[in-house]
């Protein structure tokens, strides 16, 4: 192996490392206020033998001595404890003793087989329990706070308990206004306009339900409660608030400094402001730089990655024949290429209009076979499928004319070793794939160690990596299956097919097929998500569901964006780097299957 490669590829790595371990303490210091919190990962095993888990973040100024408030916080169906940083970097800043939980599967947490809209939740009650043993906690002032499916236990866990107040956001679900359990405290419902959960249709007959038994009848669908406007009061316990936010969606809560200011409000001044350690007005916020960060921080975790690969196929002994000369260049030319680019273009629209059926498809495979029961990251998985499969058409055309014009055989297609030309090398397959494994297991190794020691993760907005809950893990070996096959797919399309032609510069070269393989894997999702999470709001008009309707719910692809981004950058770095597509397809495929897996609820029973 030439010297000058091995000493680049060790430069390389060595920048990467550097670059993340700098990266994790700057996002460590935004979260905790430079070490003023303190953040614990719990595990907590319910009396019925169900493993659950949750983050509990604790202030200095939280002791024994001076105890302070509390936040309890249930997230969403398809979310995790840590989707609720933005609303525990916030409280905690003003003093509160946080706890984030993982619940019905999700995180690290087991799913116990209980139906969403069943009341009894053993586990969160526990957790309640835990709170109440704490000696840093005043626990005459405790607040719930849940979004979207969460307002379900924050409501009736809140009517079991009696917590000074609960924070029901961006949902009021029919079972907390039928249900015969009430809480008589101090409630604030936050909704968006734009938030199709909480349509004008049905949203008001809850809060007239909500109303009538918490002790203000006489308000229904045509009488609606005036919003912004406290019924009750705080003096006396009963304060009821009604915030309608203009064309926030339902994902917003975690990105809205709106949003999250009205929660901080509320919870202060039901407390009282005398009983907050640090008040803080609650537009005073900081939390975005902890998401500018994270994502920084997703960057150099799949730099980190990609490094160590070509770290290790170029010095380690025993991986020699991994890392190849380039193939031939002889893709798509003229107006094939010119249509490959198009088809980039339109194979997410098309597979995100009519994916229904192959995410039907993975949830009947899931009903007879237990495999495939990641639920919200079917999502994901069926729009990365779909894309791959229409990818095969450009495969064919490109084998079918260019491909064939210059005789190609497999190691113009990366698929095998200068040696053998025609024939897979079983050897270098093998290698790439333990290469693979050792990268990806020293990236979750650190991310292990970050969260053991600085208690973080990288996180930005509703998507990020997360260490891997071992009590899952078997449940994402199918998964991680099927996404390395499409990645091999994708890799030919990027590398091989949609390959441009040299500019004989093989620097240059490198960075245009990096920004360019990113940009053809990223635009058409990011254009969907902003076209329903933005554009069709504030420009459109908030009643606009075209999109919505298309069976495959947009708002679920949130990290589909930044993931797509990570993975045109990683599999063309790794292809460029090897000469193959087995390396890039093997690590990008594990690494962007595990954080979609890990990001939402995984139900395995």
């Amino acid at each position: 192996m030439d010297t000058a490669k091995k000493s680049n590829a060790t430069r390389a790595f060595l920048i990467a490392l550097a670059v993340m371990v700098v990266i994790s303490i700057v996002n460590w210091a935004v979260i905790t206020g430079t070490g003023s919190t303190k953040i614990v990962q719990m595990d907590l095993v319910s009396q019925n033998g169900y493993e659950n888990t949750a983050l509990l973040y604790v202030p200095k100024t939280a002791t024994e001595e001076n105890p302070a408030p509390a936040l309890i916080m249930f997230h969403g169906i398809s979310g995790n404890a840590r989707n609720h940083e933005s609303w525990a970097v916030e409280f905690s800043r003003r003093g509160f003793v946080v706890l984030s939980v993982d619940w019905y599967g999700n995180g690290g947490s087991d799913f116990n087989g209980q139906a969403i809209t069943d009341t009894e939740w053993p586990a969160l009650q526990e957790y309640i329990d835990y709170i109440g043993t704490l000696g840093c906690v005043d626990h005459d002032n405790v607040v719930y706070g849940g979004h979207s499916m969460g307002t379900d236990p924050a409501y009736f866990l809140a009517a079991r308990n009696n917590p000074k107040a609960v924070l029901l956001c961006n949902l009021i679900s029919p079972g907390v206004a039928t249900k015969d359990e009430v809480y008589h405290g101090n409630i604030l419902t936050l909704t968006g306009t734009a938030d199709k959960s909480s349509a004008e249709k049905n949203y008001w007959g809850r809060v007239g339900s909500l109303l009538a038994k918490t002790g203000f009848p006489g308000y229904d669908d045509k009488n609606r409660v005036p919003t912004d406007t406290i019924l009750g009061s705080f003096e006396q316990g009963n304060a009821f608030l009604v915030i309608r936010q203009q064309d926030m969606i339902h994902e917003a809560a975690f990105i809205s400094s709106e949003c999250i200011g009205n929660l901080l409000n509320f919870a202060q001044d039901a407390i009282g402001h005398d009983n907050i350690p640090n008040y803080i007005e609650g537009s005073n916020q900081i939390w975005l730089w902890k998401d500018v960060i994270g994502l920084l921080g997703m960057y150099s975790f799949v730099f980190f990655i990609i490094t160590l690969a070509i770290y290790i196929g170029t010095n380690v002994k025993g991986f020699e024949g991994v890392i190849q000369p380039m193939p031939r260049n002889i893709g798509l030319r003229g107006k094939g290429l010119a249509l490959s680019i198009v088809a980039a273009l339109v194979f997410p629209l098309i597979t995100i209009r009519f994916g229904g059926p192959i995410y039907n498809l993975i949830t009947n495979i899931y009903k007879s076979t237990k495999l495939f029961g990641g639920n919200m990251q079917n999502y994901a998985f069926t729009t990365v499928l779909g894309i791959n499969l229409l990818g095969l058409i450009m495969l064919a055309v490109f084998l079918l004319t260019d491909g064939k014009k210059h005789k190609a055989n497999l190691r113009d297609l990366g698929l095998t070793s200068e040696a053998k030309q025609t024939k897979l090398d079983w050897k270098l397959i093998g290698k790439a794939f333990l290469i693979a494994l050792i990268a990806v297991a020293a990236g979750w190794s650190y991310l292990r160690l970050q969260g053991d020691v600085l208690g973080t993760d990288f996180y930005c907005l509703f998507f990020g990596f997360r260490p891997i809950p071992w009590n899952k893990f078997i449940n994402y070996i199918p998964y991680m299956v099927f996404w390395i096959l499409a990645f091999i797919i994708a890799a030919l399309g990027m590398n091989v097919e949609r390959r441009l032609p040299s500019t004989g510069n093989d620097k240059k070269d490198f960075v245009i097929a990096v920004v360019f393989n990113s940009l053809l894997s990223m635009i058409m999702i990011t254009a969907l998500v902003l076209i329903e999470n933005h554009i069709q709001i504030h420009v459109v008009g908030s009643n606009a569901t075209a999109l919505a309707n298309w069976g495959v719910a947009i708002c679920r692809l949130w990290g589909m964006p930044v993931g797509m981004t990570l993975a045109g950058i990683g599999q063309t770095y790794l292809f460029r780097k090897s000469g193959s597509v087995w390396l890039g397809a093997f690590t990008m495929g594990i690494v962007c299957c595990l954080a979609a897996s890990l990001y939402g609820q995984f139900r395995i029973m």
